[in-house]
């Protein structure tokens, strides 16, 4: 497998040819990409976590996902005694989250069962009102308070994780599954029993880091954060399949059979594909590009979007004619001086600002180039009386993988 990283910008461009100048160079799509796509030609619409208008909603959503997390946790053995705890960021109220109650089975919590919590540790109104695991509660406040990107944790003393943590160190690379660790793992070595200090929060949050996923507590267990209360659950369960399969390879090793671990380049390669920590980050910044006039208040829950833009008031009557009219008329009513460029421009870029609402893309497009590249084109019109060239304001769309100045991954 080649170890060399697709570096190239995907990119929708949605306005008037760019100057050669901006575009450096151009690949071909990666299979991940390829797939993510959906089919072949885009038109398939994958879905994705949802988007709420109403927080209300969207706790309810996270909470009965919660609940599974926990029903999975005790589907995998991961219960031991009364310990173990998923905490999880309060939607609508930002300084509370969610813990499961005190000595309560896994496998039999429900999103009802769940308990609120305030930033001190006081069970609130809104969720069940039992007790909580108080050892949990000094862990995970910490966490939240020093990781604002995190969500959701999971802590629990799984065999396989807590056995490796044992060594006190990280698990080695020795499969494919492990790199999606790699770089992102810390491990908190001063283990001074049940966290029942402050302190012992705040120094686990510490060990934790900064960007970090996963945390191996010494003499303790796993610990593991993500964006979504799924993604903590799940690399909990991937940290504790590899610390399964690192003391298998140990128990090998101990008789004579050597080892092979991952070169730092491969599994750096491998962490990368896997975590792609910029996505979520390009995303948002799409979507800020986006103007505020242009964004979809409530998106619709049919499968079928096709009629959309008609539907949504966003278009305009002409913008709408506009975008559904062939290239061929587009041009001739722009030679002509029957439309404007900047029109045009502006008709097509807010169809392409639905279109990425809708879908949930990684395309990035440029309106506000888009536009003033046509009241650039709109003034030349103006002060000579012909078009530029035979393509003078249609907007063109390019889908590829471009590399353009100033703009990253």
């Amino acid at each position: 497998m080649s170890t060399s990283t697709v570096t190239t910008q995907q990119t929708q461009r949605s306005f008037l040819l760019a100057g050669e100048e901006q575009i450096q160079s151009a690949a071909n799509d990666t299979q991940f990409q390829s797939v993510a796509r959906g089919n072949r030609n885009g038109t398939l619409k994958l879905r994705g976590i949802p988007t709420f208008s109403d927080p209300l909603e969207k706790r309810k959503w996270m909470k009965e996902h919660m609940a599974a997390a926990f029903r999975y946790f005790g589907k995998m053995g991961y219960a031991e005694g009364v310990s173990g705890h998923i905490s999880m960021r309060d939607p609508v109220l930002k300084d509370h989250f969610w813990m499961n109650p005190f000595a309560k089975h896994f496998s039999t919590i429900k999103a009802s069962d769940l308990v609120l919590v305030d930033s001190d540790g006081y069970v609130t109104e809104g969720g069940a009102q039992l007790p909580i695991n108080e050892a949990g509660f000094m862990i995970h406040s910490e966490i939240h308070k020093a990781r604002p990107d995190v969500v959701a944790a999971a802590h629990t003393h799984g065999v396989y994780g807590k056995t490796w943590s044992a060594f006190g160190k990280p698990i080695e690379m020795l499969t494919q599954d492990a790199c999606n660790f790699y770089g992102r793992l810390g491990v908190y070595d001063d283990h001074g029993g049940v966290a029942l200090s402050q302190e012992e929060g705040k120094q686990i949050a510490e060990a934790l880091g900064k960007d970090n996923i996963a945390c191996i507590l010494q003499n303790h267990g796993l610990l593991t954060v993500g964006r979504t209360v799924d993604e903590a659950a799940i690399l909990y369960s991937m940290l504790d399949n590899a610390c399964h399969s690192q003391l298998m390879a140990e128990a090998a090793a101990a008789n004579g059979i050597p080892k092979r671990v991952i070169n730092n380049e491969v599994a750096q390669y491998t962490a990368d594909f896997a975590q792609n920590p910029l996505a979520a980050d390009k995303r948002t910044r799409i979507n800020d590009s986006i103007p505020k006039e242009w964004r979809i208040q409530e998106l619709p829950t049919e499968d079928s979007v096709l009629d959309f833009p008609a539907k949504s008031g966003l278009l305009t009557d002409q913008e709408l004619r506009i975008t559904e009219s062939s290239a061929t008329d587009l041009v001739q009513q722009l030679a002509q001086g029957k439309l404007k460029a900047v029109d045009v421009t502006i008709a097509f870029c807010k169809r392409a600002a639905l279109a990425h609402q809708l879908v949930n893309c990684c395309l990035e497009f440029f309106p506000e180039l888009a536009i003033a590249q046509a009241k650039e084109l709109d003034a030349y019109f103006d002060a000579h009386k012909k078009p530029v060239g035979p393509l003078h304001g249609l907007p063109i769309s390019l889908k590829d993988q471009l590399r353009v100045k100033v703009r990253s991954l």
